[in-house]
């Protein structure tokens, strides 16, 4: 199965946890035989380079200052569409698109009309548990986003039972597609691979 990873962080550029948890899916996915292709941000380096064996696309922002995350976000969408695009044309045989966290979604949401992808989102968090100002414009920005890629996606995952439990009182009509593959289960990756399956399955 080939597997397309997209996020905000990745080894060596570590911020949070979100850069730990998509290493240790990437690393763990590809120890499993899958083919894994990792879009990350990193304003330190740009381009290809394989790492143990896993396929890691590296783009910087070309925009350099920015008013909010949300315009960081938005501008550095269009280097991840552009890998994207790439990977889809020259690699037809894309199984799985997977977005960890809303910055990585905004891609997803401008190729889901052109191309029938095969989607899981994942939240690590939400702007509702990040926030104390979540109601402002911003806020509210970035928790639509949350919600649209949500409702886009074949598969929604929440990483802890915090945010799975979030989710289900902000967002009650993605409540079937919803999976919880905790960061610190014992059968993480086995739930996410299952998680895959569906997908897959939903696609035929």
């Amino acid at each position: 199965m080939r597997i397309v990873i997209l996020t905000a962080e990745f080894p060596p550029r570590v911020v949070g946890d979100l850069s730990n948890l998509v290493s240790f899916t990437a690393r763990s996915l590809s120890n499993k035989g899958f083919d894994v292709n990792v879009v990350a941000f990193d304003d330190w380096r740009s381009g290809f380079e394989v790492k143990g064996g896993i396929k890691v696309y590296y783009v910087s922002n070309k925009v350099s200052s920015h008013v909010n995350p949300f315009t960081w976000a938005s501008s550095l969408s269009c280097e991840y569409t552009r890998i994207l695009a790439d990977l889809l044309w020259e690699q037809p045989g894309i199984d799985i698109i997977h977005a960890f966290e809303w910055s990585s979604a905004l891609p997803l949401i401008s190729l889901r009309e052109a191309v029938p992808i095969p989607y899981v989102q994942s939240f690590l968090s939400l702007e509702e548990l990040r926030s104390h100002s979540n109601l402002s414009l911003l806020g509210q920005t970035i928790k639509w986003v949350e919600s649209f890629s949500a409702s886009l996606a074949d598969r929604v995952v929440a990483h802890s039972a915090t945010t799975y439990s979030m989710i289900r009182a902000l967002y009650p009509w993605c409540v079937e597609k919803l999976r919880l593959v905790d960061f610190n289960g014992p059968n993480t990756v086995e739930e996410l691979i299952k998680v895959y399956k569906e997908v897959s399955e939903r696609h035929g």
